[in-house]
């Protein structure tokens, strides 16, 4: 098993609270104030209801538009069903930036960061890395992401 979550504040409640809308199959639309302060778009609303139904998602928006509220739902839901995600930057500064912002979210032992300079935490639930690390990790994936 695993450890008791170490999340952030409110993230184990969020956690567990996925967990029980997933075993009774109840839609997460009909809750999502309890994990988003703010009113949806129906783009993200639609990712986050494929994300619920075990679908893979891929959000293309402009910047600001809303795609780390998908994101973070995605999270989520990785760990209520104690998996790992990942969260991939094409850039090292906005791995770095989302990096200490997921780790404010979901507590700083649940975040790793993995980019061509920086690797902490690489056992995390969680990792941020760029979109290089991950290409080179799924292309060699028993080799070391350096």
């Amino acid at each position: 098993g695993r450890m008791p979550c170490a999340c952030a504040p409110d993230c184990a409640s969020k956690v567990q609270w996925l967990r029980e809308r997933k075993a009774t199959g109840e839609s997460l639309l009909e809750s999502l104030p309890a994990l988003f302060p703010f009113e949806l778009d129906d783009f993200q609303r639609e990712a986050l209801e494929a994300l619920h139904a075990n679908m893979s998602v891929v959000v293309s928006a402009p910047t600001g538009c809303g795609k780390t509220a998908v994101a973070e739902l995605a999270i989520f839901l990785a760990l209520a069903a104690q998996k790992r995600a990942v969260y991939t930057t094409p850039l090292k500064a906005l791995s770095n930036q989302k990096f200490d912002e997921l780790r404010r979210k979901f507590g700083r032992d649940r975040v790793g960061l993995l980019t061509g300079d920086s690797r902490l935490n690489r056992e995390a639930e969680v990792l941020v890395m760029t979109t290089e690390v991950y290409r080179n990790m799924l292309l060699e994936p028993d080799a070391d992401a350096d």
